[in-house]
């Protein structure tokens, strides 16, 4: 009865070698239309392109013995080391990290300066492994380290595990890089139980790796529209109905641990003239920037929400009524201390902040009402805190 040994040595590696070619191709495919419908996200373009270079290269290298040696051998490898040089690029696009050039001018150069070498001048399977397994090492290990090292929570989970299928693939190639040049055979396809296990490693981690990236997209995807619908696409701040889940929470644990809490409402004094004056595109700058500098002045534990128009409400948990006028003041100083740049003019803002403490208050309507009162008191004056 054969072994499993025996039966990796009769192994059609070529003939798998070509499925997986399509197998990419196909890969290249999803990728593009992820591209197409999520045009926003950095490097899967890239990624899309990458694996439609790896394909060619891997189908034409499947043509040695019909097509010609430049072909089959210096244009294939240069297909499969650009292909995965681009695969580095583009993820480090898609995490928002840096590539680093170095480290694919190193992976390449060799490849394209001595291919042709080791192909017509000194016919040697073994220095192309070598070269080609170098390259491939190398890119792989460059891709897994940005993905191993992600601190983003949303899609952390599937990055670590994308970095470790590379960290395979990169041990896989110097491992066949290693063993066929301890070993020398006279064509990378001839039978041989080794090169058979290394290549159903990589099969199984490449087909792996493009189903977990896909996988992190969708969650990136997902990510980003439960954080669209929480946050004020004008001021990158929470919108009202975040700020209303948080003070729902807020007040069912107050009413738990008696642990009171304050509100500040605010609304930016005379506006509407600055809208008329210089534009809607100024009024909304001026509003991104306010939001910026509070939520910059706020404590950790604070929230900051736009809760409509020129209003914002700040929710301060644990907070008391004298230390929370101590940071609507401050809250104040910050928004009327400074200027405002909008193209060539330089606007002012005041602002009028009423408090309103959670204590005596048996449900969140007389907060806001407490509030709203204190703001109509502030607006009296305006840039004050009441």
């Amino acid at each position: 009865m054969p072994t499993l040994f025996d039966l990796l040595k009769i192994f059609d590696l070529q003939t798998a070698t070509m499925l997986l070619s399509l197998a990419m191709l196909v890969q290249a495919f999803s990728f593009f239309l992820q591209f197409v419908l999520v045009r926003e996200y950095q490097g899967i373009r890239t990624v899309s392109m990458a694996y439609l270079g790896i394909a060619i290269g891997i189908f034409l290298a499947t043509l040695r013995g019909f097509l010609p040696a430049f072909l089959s051998i210096i244009l294939s490898n240069y297909f499969l080391a650009i292909g995965v040089a681009l695969y580095y690029v583009g993820i480090s696009r898609f995490v928002s990290e840096k590539y680093n050039r170095m480290l694919v001018t190193a992976a390449l150069a060799p490849v394209i300066i001595l291919f042709p070498y080791f192909t017509y001048g000194n016919d040697n399977i073994t220095a192309r492994i070598v070269l080609i397994g170098f390259s491939g090492a190398l890119l792989y290990g460059g891709i897994a380290f940005p993905l191993l090292r992600m601190r983003r929570t949303a899609y952390r989970f599937t990055a670590n595990l994308l970095g470790v299928s590379f960290i395979i693939q990169s041990l896989a190639m110097v491992f066949r890089t290693v063993g066929l040049a301890l070993y020398p055979v006279r064509d990378v396809f001839e039978p041989n139980g080794f090169l058979s296990v290394i290549s159903m490693v990589v099969f199984a981690t490449t087909f792996l790796s493009a189903q977990i990236f896909l996988l992190m997209i969708g969650q990136r995807l997902q990510s980003d529209l439960g954080e669209l619908a929480r946050v004020d696409s004008l001021t990158s701040v929470l919108n009202r109905r975040a700020m209303a889940q948080l003070l729902d929470a807020e007040f069912s644990r107050r009413m738990r641990t008696r642990m009171d809490f304050s509100i500040l409402l605010i609304d930016l004094d005379h506006f509407k003239s600055i809208n008329d004056s210089y534009g809607h595109k100024a009024g909304d700058l001026v509003l991104h920037e306010v939001a910026q500098r509070m939520r910059g002045s706020l404590r950790a534990q604070d929230f900051i929400s736009r809760w409509g128009g020129e209003e914002f409400l700040v929710l301060l948990p644990v907070t008391g009524p004298r230390e929370a006028l101590e940071i609507g003041e401050r809250l104040r100083i910050v928004i009327g201390g400074g200027q405002f740049s909008v193209g060539d003019d330089f606007i002012s803002v005041t602002a009028s902040i009423g408090m309103a403490h959670s204590n005596y208050c048996d449900n969140l309507e007389k907060i806001y009402k407490y509030a709203d009162v204190a703001l109509y008191k502030a607006k009296l004056t305006r840039n004050s805190v009441v």
